[in-house]
């Protein structure tokens, strides 16, 4: 039988991580020793539309899509690992129906990751997430960037 850190990098093996990273708490307390670079994080979350859109599936539907991406890139030769170490914090636990917490919820992670110094990539579900990230990057800084694809 396979050992698990053997099934990283095989297709459809295993749980989906965002490519294929490792997967740890958001509440673990030594994040901050880990040196950590970029922390992706899932808001699946749709109660805010008018009807049930799917937007709730996006960040598991981004995790299997990225598990075949290869982080090495032969015409820069570069490999993304080398230079960044990225994990993925798994999802906020999302309340269907209840925006308000949903929103506190995630803006308590994503403050979580920026205050120990770890970039953090959010993936939705529906446009209200965004509120938890502008009011966590908000806190911090003054006039922050944002990029929403």
């Amino acid at each position: 039988m396979n050992e698990p850190d053997q099934l990283t990098g095989l297709l459809d093996a295993g749980v989906s991580t965002f490519m294929n990273s490792e997967q740890i708490e958001p509440t673990e307390t030594e994040l901050g020793a880990r040196n950590l670079d970029i922390g992706f994080v899932g808001v699946p979350f749709d109660s805010t539309c008018l009807s049930r859109t799917g937007a709730n599936q996006a960040p598991n539907e981004i995790r299997k899509v990225s598990c075949q991406t290869h982080p090495y890139n032969f015409e820069y030769d570069v490999r993304i690992s080398d230079i960044y170490s990225l994990v993925d914090f798994g999802d906020v636990q999302t309340l269907p129906g209840n925006a308000e917490k949903t929103v506190h919820r995630a803006q308590t992670v994503v403050s979580r990751l920026i205050n120990d110094g770890i970039a953090p990539v959010v993936a939705g579900g529906d446009h209200s997430i965004s509120i938890a990230n502008l009011k966590a990057v908000g806190e911090i800084y003054d006039n922050p960037g944002f990029i929403m694809l």
